[in-house]
């Protein structure tokens, strides 16, 4: 991934600013992870040759309701028929490609939503309290447990929630157009807990 194309995450501006002040202690570490691919996939999980293809390209199984796969790619399931995959490995054309192939034949598709989507990394012993701040969703460890994940709203702003450890790491996707909108929204209701804004790129 080029080095222009990673300064124009729909966070840099704000990384720049208000995401680059300095946070002693903080209870809620923010990681903005720009170079994750996002790509959307339709397929019928019963049908074994959409299983197949999926297996081919990503070595995995498709997840079940309400969870995450995760090996070289994260798979979260979306809806019976819809899912997101996540790659830290390839650009989204790469692996459109990949499965566009391998769905050959097969009643699937793929589309690139990299451009459209931010991952955002939130961890700290305050990430429960804090994400549960703008979410209607039950977070609390008796409830949501590493890979699961949900639909839900952070603050107006629509949002695919995911545990990716219990540390705990949680995993908030959200469209581009509500980027700027979140990460402020996150600077303000953090401030209780003390909250520190990081970026990572793979280059």
């Amino acid at each position: 991934m080029s080095e222009s194309f990673a300064k124009q995450h729909p966070l840099s501006s704000f990384m720049k600013t208000d995401g680059a002040r300095r946070v002693v202690a903080p209870c809620v570490n923010v990681l903005v992870e720009p170079d994750v691919c996002h790509v959307s996939m339709r397929g019928n999980p019963a049908d074994p040759a959409f299983v197949s293809a999926l297996s081919t390209v990503m070595g995995q199984p498709v997840p079940e309701r309400g969870r995450v796969t995760r090996d070289t790619h994260s798979v979260y399931w979306l809806g019976p028929q819809e899912f997101l995959v996540t790659s830290r490995q390839f650009e989204g054309r790469e692996l459109v490609s990949a499965l566009s192939s391998a769905f050959e034949g097969v009643h699937a598709a793929a589309t690139d939503l990299s451009g459209g989507q931010i991952l955002l990394a939130v961890s700290g012993t305050a990430a429960r309290a804090f994400l549960s701040k703008a979410s209607t969703l039950d977070l609390h460890e008796s409830m949501f447990s590493v890979d699961d994940c949900a639909q839900s709203t952070f603050a107006k702003a629509g949002a695919l929630y995911a545990l990716r450890s219990d540390e705990p790491v949680f995993e908030l996707i959200i469209r581009r157009s509500f980027a700027d909108y979140a990460a402020r929204w996150m600077l303000h209701g953090g401030q209780e807990f003390g909250i520190k804004f990081a970026e990572q790129h793979r280059f």
